[in-house]
């Protein structure tokens, strides 16, 4: 016997094989009863018919049959839902981050794409934090692209996907694996420079330009500076300072006064030197300056 599978563009009680033959294309033909699963692209409408002309073992063909059948869509589902980096700001490190996904049943209606934030937490890995599903929506961004602001530091942004059919009907959403974490540019100490005259009972202080520095009305608050006083008896060439020509010296009262130290009798003849260090709320410490 043989089978032959058509595409229907109408579909109506007038069908009969030889219409069928003469008008519709031909999308399969052989002795398998079976058609391969029809897609929007193989089918390109939305009935099949096919035509059963039974052949008997000698070769005489009997009178082809005609059946029909209307191709419904699957439901409709996503699937490959990531997101990357499209482009990042120079200045504040805030990347724009672009979603993709590919649809699958029917023909695609009104996909709902969406953002989400995803609380950072220094050492906890990211995937323990995907599997909590602890997400706060990013309100007023849809679409596939997403500019990160500065209310997306100390996140990662998670995409979803929701796929739509051109009748209405969604399938479940998708979400993306989280991005990397949101944080602005790491803390740095720019510049470290002591002033002050280094007499006994005066006070030495020191002056350290820090970045990222605080921005008024959002964003981060600027990074916390540390500072550790030492005295080296002799200044090396070069201006290296070996740790053991360094000796720690008391920690001044009160603690707002770090950045302070009053000389001593037993500081005469070295020289002071003030290490510098600053730590932001994401954890990450600076190098040291001097």
């Amino acid at each position: 016997s043989v089978f032959e599978w058509y595409s229907l563009p109408s579909y109506g009680a007038n069908l009969n094989p030889a219409a069928v033959k003469s008008a519709c294309e031909l999308l399969q033909s052989g002795p398998s009863p079976t058609f391969e699963k029809p897609t929007l692209k193989t089918a390109k409408a939305e009935h099949l018919g096919c035509v059963w002309t039974p052949v008997r073992s000698d070769g005489v063909a009997g009178e082809p049959l005609l059946a029909t059948s209307r191709i419904g869509p699957r439901k409709p589902e996503v699937t490959d839902v990531g997101l990357k980096v499209a482009s990042t700001k120079s200045d504040t490190q805030l990347p724009e981050l672009e979603g993709s996904g590919t649809y699958k049943g029917g023909h695609e209606g009104v996909s709902v794409m969406r953002w989400w934030r995803l609380l950072y937490r220094p050492g906890q890995p990211v995937e323990d934090l995907h599997a909590r599903k602890d997400y706060e929506p990013v309100s007023g961004a849809g679409g596939a692209k997403y500019q990160c602001q500065m209310a997306d530091y100390g996140y990662h942004l998670v995409f979803s996907f929701t796929p739509v059919r051109s009748d209405g009907e969604a399938g479940p959403a998708v979400f993306s694996t989280p991005s990397d974490a949101i944080l602005p540019p790491p803390p740095k100490v720019e510049s470290a420079e002591v002033a002050g005259q280094p007499l006994e009972n005066a006070h030495v202080e020191v002056q350290a330009e820090v970045s990222p520095k605080a921005v008024p009305g959002g964003g981060p608050p600027a990074p916390d500076v540390s500072y550790a006083w030492v005295r080296a008896k002799a200044l090396p060439r070069g201006g290296e300072l070996p740790a053991s020509e360094l000796r720690p010296l008391r920690t001044l009262k009160p603690e707002s006064e770090k950045r302070k130290y009053r000389c001593q009798l037993d500081d005469a003849g070295c020289r002071m030197v003030c290490f510098v260090t600053a730590k932001d709320v994401f954890g990450r410490v600076s190098e040291v300056a001097a």
